[in-house]
């Protein structure tokens, strides 16, 4: 599991600032191309983080699916779907335990 309280974006940010504008361009750039769904792009982002233990990122990305009306509910039954799928038994353990508390409403 990750320590870190900060998102990846802000400590890459303090070292090379340029290198964060570009990367949020990029994902501007993709995600608002035409045909792509957003929410389904941040489903897949936000699963991939829990299955690899990535706890801060992943809550922000809970939180962005909560405000595209994806329920706490929906992204728990698409996280547990996917450990199943990933034959590392740590990943697996560390995606089953923060798609539990990681939508917590307190």
């Amino acid at each position: 599991m990750t320590t870190s309280r900060r998102a990846s974006t802000t400590i890459v940010a303090g070292v090379n600032p340029t290198a964060v504008d570009r990367y949020k361009e990029m994902r501007n750039a993709l995600m608002n191309a035409p045909g792509i769904d957003r929410t389904m792009c941040e489903v897949v982002i936000t699963c991939q983080l829990a299955l690899l233990g990535h706890e801060v990122p992943f809550k922000i990305h809970a939180l962005r699916l909560r405000e595209l009306n994806i329920s706490k509910e929906q992204l728990q039954q698409v996280i547990l779907a996917g450990v199943g799928g990933d034959l590392h038994p740590l990943r697996g353990r560390q995606g089953s335990r923060l798609a539990r508390p990681g939508l917590r409403n307190d």
